[in-house]
């Protein structure tokens, strides 16, 4: 485009349909099979498990797994074997979402939600003191143990 003189991009616009038409003209050559070789892709096709990003983990025995800082846990069918002490298979898609697998076998999964923690305490309160535990004194508890008392 430089050698045709565009330098602006309406010029380059203006300039980019003949030189494709001229270039296909020369290079263009025509398959040896007419057909395309596009097929769509199936209907049940899970894109999550092929276009994806992938890591194992392994499930703690609470049916718990830990991926990128969050707890992850597995919701799994009751007719379905255990997964504890198992690997299975986080597939993170470009979007960002997150899809566990066993296998080829999705896996329902919620984020665990932690307890609420303990708020801090005000600065200069102190601790409250625990209460005394009633003991028998150890003349007392020797008596008791030998029948003398």
């Amino acid at each position: 485009m430089r050698f045709q003189g565009s330098t602006t991009l309406e010029e380059a616009n203006a300039f980019l349909p003949g030189f494709i038409e001229r270039y296909n003209a020369r290079f263009a050559k025509a398959p040896q099979d007419p057909n395309s070789a596009w097929v769509p892709l199936p209907a049940d096709l899970d894109a999550s498990y092929y276009f994806a990003i992938r890591a194992t983990r392994k499930v703690r025995a609470d049916h718990c797994i830990r991926f990128s800082g969050q707890i992850l846990q597995l919701l799994p069918d009751p007719k379905d074997p255990s997964l504890v002490h198992q690997s299975v298979t986080v597939h993170v898609v470009p979007e960002g979402d997150i899809h566990l697998y066993d296998g080829k076998r999705p896996i329902a999964y919620r984020p665990f939600a932690a307890p609420a923690a303990v708020p801090p305490r005000p600065q200069g309160e102190a601790l409250p003191l625990p209460k005394p535990v009633q003991r028998t004194s150890t003349a007392r508890q020797r008596a008791w143990l030998f029948g003398q008392g």
